[in-house]
């Protein structure tokens, strides 16, 4: 078993809760989508290219905000070093809190903050749970958490070279939401890529 793929199944294995499985498998394409913008797929560059300049914000030494307010709700995109610039998960809230950084209007302010797979802020528990399934784990502080970890092979065109891995990427999906009485508060979902 080649060394980097001990060491990525190490690091992930401390990621995912082995006791626990998801109901439902790990979520669709359309939830990583949000107005033309897949995780995985966009940069901040492309991100700004369809919503309009927004000031970046370095949150640590690998991660990266871009964020944007709504009437009420924010929408953050995040990129980090490990998904190799491109956007690895995004932030769809309420805008009660005060934010850590600058946040613009869209270009198109008449926008209806929800993922292609209808995921949005006021959305009730039981809508949630019908996308998701059962919360993995519930914090003390009410945060529901899932998370799916597969391996895929890479592609014939992203693929290493002669002697390197063994032409798979493990795959970290992570989910999470806050609700209130008032719906869905917070929802993050992020696809992190690990050769």
């Amino acid at each position: 078993m080649p060394t980097k793929w001990v060491i990525s199944f190490a690091v992930f294995s401390l990621l995912v809760p082995s006791a626990v499985h998801s109901v439902v498998t790990d979520p669709g394409e359309s939830q990583f989508t949000i107005f033309g913008i897949s995780i995985g797929m966009d940069t901040l560059k492309t991100v700004q290219e369809k919503l309009g300049p927004s000031k970046p914000c370095v949150v640590s030494e690998h991660l990266t905000t871009l964020g944007y307010k709504v009437g009420n709700e924010t929408l953050i995109f995040e990129s980090s070093d490990i998904g190799g610039g491109d956007i690895t998960g995004l932030v769809l809230r309420e805008s009660r809190e005060r934010p850590l950084c600058e946040l613009s209007t869209p270009i198109n302010g008449n926008l209806v903050l929800k993922t292609d797979g209808g995921v949005r802020v006021g959305m009730t528990r039981g809508e949630f749970t019908k996308i998701f399934g059962r919360a993995q784990k519930t914090s003390g502080n009410g945060i529901w958490t899932y998370k799916w970890l597969r391996t895929e092979k890479l592609q014939r065109a992203a693929q290493s070279p002669p002697g390197g891995s063994d032409n798979t990427v493990d795959i970290l999906v992570t989910v999470e939401a806050r609700f209130s009485s008032r719906g869905l508060t917070y929802f993050y979902i992020s696809r992190i890529k690990s050769l």
